[in-house]
């Protein structure tokens, strides 16, 4: 019974980590603002977190008042501007926000409570792309066609242990990172191979499945190898991740498409630097894409 209960709560907190918290005050306003993917009902059960980074309230307040919770303030910035262009083209479905930007647990803490509590509708994920650094890998001789013509994992490993070769392996320079604060890896071996941690909707929660297996059996071989390194205070998402790349100690990662905002707003000195390829597979014709947070539109089936 412990195992079971352990795996449903690993697997709902697993969910959460995918989506940020957007909902609205107002019920009865579905078939308006929310129809148009903007937002739903607020979760007023979640609890009221005092260390939130940033509160911006924006757009008409007679409107239809909306709370929305990101962990990345360029997201909220974005949406505010969305906000303006909704009110002028539906002047008679106005609509008021509140953005408050929270740090990344905190954030996914109060979702989980929103999610428990069967209210609010997160939207928050992107299609999954590699990010190769090309400036640093053509100074160790590697193409864009070297780069185009990894498919699977072993292509990756091969290349990775080319770059490493080529630049001496130098003590802090390696060719990726693993997260120990994110499961962005994971959820990539799982696509690949359709599996879920939740077992579906009419399924059983599962988190020992071979998918996992084989992807952190292939990290601990790179972190003792030295081919990769345990990303900085866990993930590349955070300011020492950015900082991380910036110094080129990592050439390559897996990321949804959102990422890319991460270079304009915080790696702007990285323009022209890097390329975007589809992810490794293990076997040759499996998925090579997962949702993993982001801009795209997506509404938990609850």
């Amino acid at each position: 019974m412990k195992k079971k209960l352990l795996s449903t709560v690993l697997s709902v907190a697993m969910l959460a980590t995918a989506l940020a918290g957007c909902g609205s005050s107002d019920a009865a306003t579905t078939d308006s603002a929310a129809s148009e993917n903007t937002a739903a009902d607020t979760a007023a059960d979640a609890p009221v977190d005092a260390q939130a980074d940033a509160v911006t309230t924006v757009g008409d307040a007679n409107g239809t008042h909306m709370e929305c919770w990101s962990f990345v303030e360029a997201h909220n910035t974005f949406y505010a501007q969305m906000v303006e262009k909704w009110n002028a083209a539906n002047p008679d479905r106005t609509i008021e926000i509140t953005f408050t930007t929270y740090p990344y647990s905190d954030m996914h803490t109060k979702l989980l409570t929103s999610l428990t509590a069967g209210t609010g509708a997160p939207f928050h994920v992107g299609a999954t792309v590699m990010y190769w650094n090309m400036a640093v890998l053509e100074e160790a001789g590697i193409t864009q066609a070297d780069v185009d013509a990894v498919v699977t994992w072993d292509d990756y490993n091969a290349l990775g242990e080319k770059y490493l070769d080529a630049i001496g392996r130098p003590e802090g320079k390696y060719f990726t990172s693993v997260d120990t604060a994110g499961v962005d890896w994971m959820w990539i071996a799982m696509a690949e191979y359709g599996e879920d941690w939740t077992g579906g909707h009419n399924g059983t929660a599962n988190v020992e499945l071979d998918s996992v297996k084989k992807m952190l059996t292939m990290q601990q071989g790179w972190i003792n190898s030295g081919f990769a390194q345990t990303s900085p205070d866990g993930h590349v998402d955070l300011e020492a991740g950015f900082q991380n790349i910036l110094d080129h100690n990592i050439v390559s990662f897996p990321k949804a498409m959102w990422y890319m905002s991460r270079f304009t707003n915080y790696m702007p000195e990285e323009k022209g630097n890097w390329y975007i390829t589809k992810c490794p597979v293990f076997e040759e014709g499996q998925t090579c894409s997962v949702g993993i947070g982001g801009t795209g539109t997506v509404v938990t089936q609850q």
